[in-house]
């Protein structure tokens, strides 16, 4: 009778990313965890702390070291379902995601994505074939974000304004907005 009672608990992973420290002003880390949290107390989802995921790293990354101890939860059997907040922030490569969907499905895992309403389909052909297409419009959308950036820094260069993107490098300071930027020299960081 114990043993039905631990096999009907749901144990969650939750696994929130972002690719810069600059998206933190988007949907932040903090706020993703926030979500994912409150949508786990929605479906009865137990998460312990040790198995809520954050990271800066991109979505195109293979490398994750994050996502590779969810993956050991998964292949473990320790968790039940894995809880992301959107599809992209779950990867941005086709193969990744069919490879990882691939290992839940396996092992039983439910894929909640909370920005689509929770539960998605991974077993049927049809689940398969649309989050096929959700990580191809993810990968394409990741492709259209890098060439406008390459776009804006061209025309930036193009028209004699030095591009300063993001936060300055250690002993230089960003200074002024957009097509004003410039950078200026912080003594006391630039003799280190």
């Amino acid at each position: 009778m114990l043993k039905g009672i631990i096999s009907d608990r749901k144990i969650a992973a939750i696994y929130a990313r972002v690719s810069t420290r600059k998206q933190e002003e988007g949907i932040s880390l903090t706020q993703q965890t926030g979500e994912m949290l409150h949508y786990a107390t929605g479906v009865e989802a137990e998460v312990p702390a040790s198995y809520r995921f954050r990271e800066q790293v991109s979505g195109y990354s293979e490398i994750r070291e994050c996502y590779d101890e969810i993956r050991e939860l998964v292949r473990s059997g320790a968790i039940t379902m894995l809880i992301v907040y959107s599809s992209d922030r779950h990867t941005r490569d086709p193969i990744h995601g069919e490879v990882f969907r691939n290992e839940l499905r396996r092992a039983g895992v439910e894929l909640h994505i909370v920005s689509e309403g929770g539960r998605v389909d991974i077993e049927t052909a049809m689940g398969q074939f649309m989050r096929r297409q959700f990580d191809n419009f993810n990968w394409f959308w990741g492709e259209m974000i890098k060439k406008t950036m390459l776009d804006k820094k061209r025309a930036y260069t193009a028209a004699g304004i030095p591009y300063v993107g993001g936060f300055a490098k250690f002993g230089l300071e960003r200074m002024g907005e957009k097509q004003t930027a410039y950078v200026v020299i912080v003594p006391d960081e630039a003799d280190v």
